[in-house]
């Protein structure tokens, strides 16, 4: 299938659905006199994922484990950079944290401290998966890992996909230790084209890339084989552990929302016309899982209810659990498809029921 450059959803003809799900959640902002960013637990909840990144990276500086202990300080970093990223830099990278456009960017940094691009993150995820959900071939999450893990009915298939409800975790952990190639890539292929098409490069952008990997290096290799007695192959090792930590709780977060069973793939006629408006094209492509749970919302960073995120994304995720009822009765009302598993559980096993289905040639 040739990729069609320029994707365009079907126009609604009766009712037009995002204003009727905007209308109605912003009565309740508007009742509730609240704003759309982020509140006080919101800056609790940073400030103390913060703190416990920042002390797990003291406790490791400081050298205080004994033998090969000293991987539960890089471990912890790994969890905890994926947390405060999916927490704080995501809601900074959609402009839904502060009102200023600059204080979202600076937040939306920290994603680079997970070793992940918040430039190409931004794009790849806010633009590409957020217009074209689930769409092959536009939609940047479903290419993770290229041919090696197969996400969607359209993507090419190898004898070893079969087994790949086994090996996925394994991808999964191992996607951060490609970020850095790729994205160095894609820095030079964007030089290329904007120099070709005489357009003006993004020169911040492309400069905070390699400022911020070279300050990756000095914060997780340098300074800790400066200060601490651990060799250079211990060093390599923890880092390893982190990435490999912060792969598995990206991934343990952003496949159960659109790689399930009850989730569709669809894909544009020749013309670029999708089947569905806008609205139902996110409905039939995002699921929301442990909905009853706020722990895992406060932790996921709201992104359980991955519905709500994708039809308002410039709202804080904090806000997210409390308009999901709003948003699942109008859903209803509308005649519109409300995907959600009642428990993460659920939702994982559905994740790997997708991986095997997905892994026999159709």
């Amino acid at each position: 299938m040739d990729l069609i450059k320029k994707i365009t959803f079907k126009k609604e003809s009766e009712i037009n659905f995002n204003s009727v799900f905007k209308e109605r959640v912003d009565a309740y902002f508007t009742e509730k006199n609240l704003d759309y960013g982020a509140n006080n637990s919101m800056y609790f909840k940073s400030i103390t994922l913060f703190g416990i990144f920042s002390v797990s990276y003291l406790m490791l500086l400081l050298n205080i484990w004994n033998g090969w202990w000293f991987l539960a300080s890089f471990s912890i970093m790994g969890f905890m950079v994926a947390v405060a990223s999916i927490n704080i830099a995501h809601d900074g990278l959609h402009r839904s944290y502060l009102s200023s456009p600059v204080g979202n960017r600076i937040l939306g940094f920290f994603m680079d401290m997970c070793g992940k691009s918040s430039f190409f993150w931004g794009k790849e995820h806010t633009v590409d998966h957020h217009t074209y959900t689930n769409i092959p071939g536009h939609d940047k999450d479903l290419q993770l890992s290229n041919s090696v893990i197969r996400l969607c009915p359209n993507a090419n298939y190898h004898f070893f996909h079969r087994y790949q409800n086994w090996y996925a975790p394994l991808l999964y952990g191992l996607h951060p230790l490609t970020w850095t190639y790729t994205e160095f890539v894609d820095a030079c292929h964007i030089i290329i084209q904007r120099r070709a098409a005489g357009k003006k490069l993004p020169i911040f952008e492309l400069s905070s890339l390699v400022f911020f990997k070279l300050l990756y290096i000095i914060l997780f290799f340098v300074i800790p084989k400066e200060v601490t007695s651990l060799t250079w192959m211990q060093i390599i090792l923890g880092n390893f552990c982190s990435l490999f930590t912060t792969g598995l709780v990206l991934a343990a977060i952003f496949q159960m929302a659109h790689i399930v069973e009850n989730i569709s793939f669809p894909t544009p006629n020749e013309e670029g016309q999708m089947e569905n408006n806008y609205i139902r094209h996110q409905l039939n492509t995002t699921s929301n899982f442990a909905t009853n749970s706020k722990f895992i919302a406060y932790l996921f960073g709201g992104l359980n209810f991955q519905i709500e995120h994708h039809l308002f994304p410039y709202l804080s995720h904090i806000h997210l659990y409390n308009i999901a009822p709003i948003v699942k009765a109008t859903a209803k009302e509308l005649g519109l498809p409300y995907k959600e598993y009642p428990t993460y559980w659920a939702a994982l096993k559905s994740h790997f029921r997708m991986l095997k289905k997905l892994g026999k040639k159709i």
